[in-house]
């Protein structure tokens, strides 16, 4: 029974369910009572991206069948206590572990002296996720606007929110999240590293992955 007083407690604290906790729970006459401890919850504040533990990452296809994953190093962004969300891509820190295809890609594909930053926005409800316990996570689908090559266009996917600690949660993409080089004006550019690499084809569209790690400040 004691066991059971405290599975009831323990779901009320992490429900944040009104008028629902320890004082409203009584342990059966002659039995310990149990002692609960609360999780806080999560500070409704700015959340500010931790660029060393994120990471946002893309694969292309070329040669009909070649599969490769790259990267972005440099990546920024923050969350207001609205949430309202913003992220900066940093487009001439793409790493493809190639020297020149990163400087081809800088140069002729993301065209990143006109062009320097990719930018998602976009807004969250924080009610969502203030009462997450530690190691809690729950699935939302987000839309979003993401700003590349002068371009700016509706997206949309389903994220997923780990909370890692009292002040600390993850976002990670459920899903590749498509990309079409024609969307955003990038067709030449595919076209143009296409010849310059000999290749017979380059796929003209990409997937795109993300975990992202953000800190209340």
């Amino acid at each position: 029974m004691v066991k059971l007083y405290q599975s009831a407690a323990a779901l009320c604290l992490v429900a944040g369910l009104v008028g629902c906790g320890p004082a409203e729970i009584s342990a059966p006459i002659g039995e310990e009572a149990a002692v609960v401890q609360s999780v806080p919850a999560l500070p409704v504040s700015d959340y500010a991206l931790i660029d060393a533990a994120s990471r946002l990452s893309f694969v292309s296809i070329k040669a009909g069948d070649i599969v490769e994953t790259h990267r972005f190093d440099r990546i920024s962004g923050d969350v207001s206590g609205d949430g309202t969300g913003r992220l900066v891509v940093d487009l001439a820190s793409v790493n493809t572990a190639v020297d020149i295809r990163n400087e081809r890609m800088r140069e002729v594909f993301f065209e990143t002296a006109t062009y320097p930053e990719a930018i998602i926005t976009t807004s969250i409800n924080p009610s969502t996720f203030e009462a997450l316990a530690i190691g809690e996570r729950v699935e939302q689908e987000l839309e979003a606007s993401l700003s590349l090559h002068g371009v700016e266009l509706p997206m949309y996917t389903t994220i997923a929110v780990t909370r890692l600690d009292e002040t600390t949660v993850s976002v990670d993409s459920t899903a590749p999240v498509p990309v079409a080089a024609a969307d955003f004006d990038l067709a030449a550019g595919i076209e143009t590293l296409r010849e310059m690499a000999g290749l017979d084809g380059i796929t003209p569209a990409s997937l795109v992955t993300f975990s992202l790690v953000y800190e209340a400040i």
